[in-house]
């Protein structure tokens, strides 16, 4: 007798990938209309987390041939997300003596959208993944980050903190650098050794 997978184990990839695209223009809307570093930082993160970490515990590469496509997919995808980031950080560090114009109920929707979308991505992590542990917990709240961002801004403004569009916006950058494009350098450099 066949096993058949269930429903929801073929609807919810689709439903994650699709809640994560649109979380990720509207972000990036977001981060254009309203000249936002958080937002813009937030967006390069989730193009991040949904080429790099898709189905990561999966992610058992057999052939050569195929670890080498890996390999140069991962490398195009870090070096196009290295390369916004100085200019993005500079940004960021310049708005320190701005005011921001980012309101809370214009960005809530968004926000929402987002936190719905890393909600659906943690429960298919937690349903693919067998490995569980400390090591789990922090890669999962590494890839959750960007889809919660936009909410503790919203948070952060609605609690009157000042600069907090900069804040969020460079420490979301210093996170996406260490915390995800890091180490995908140390595994595409061990893919080519």
């Amino acid at each position: 007798m066949r096993l058949t997978p269930s429903g929801i184990e073929v609807v919810l990839p689709h439903l994650v990938r699709g809640t994560s695209v649109l979380s990720l223009a509207w972000t990036a809307y977001g981060a254009i209309f309203w000249e936002s570093f958080a937002l813009a930082a937030s967006a390069l993160y989730q193009i991040a987390v949904i080429m790099l970490c898709d189905n990561k515990c999966r992610c058992a590469v057999g052939r050569e041939e195929e670890a080498g496509r890996d390999g140069n997919i991962r490398l195009v995808v870090v070096v196009v997300l290295l390369i916004p980031s100085p200019f993005l950080a500079g940004g960021a560090i310049h708005a320190f003596n701005h005011v921001s114009n980012l309101l809370p109920s214009d960005l809530m929707p968004l926000a929402i959208c987002a936190f719905t979308a890393g909600a659906l991505r943690a429960l298919y992590g937690c349903l693919l993944c067998e490995q569980r542990g400390a090591m789990f917990v922090v890669k999962a709240a590494v890839a959750l980050l960007p889809f919660v961002a936009p909410l503790v801004v919203v948070g952060l403004i609605a609690a009157g903190f000042d600069n907090v569009d900069a804040v969020t916006g460079i420490a979301l950058l210093l996170i996406l650098l260490l915390g995800v494009l890091a180490p995908q350098v140390v595994h595409i450099s061990r893919l080519f050794n």
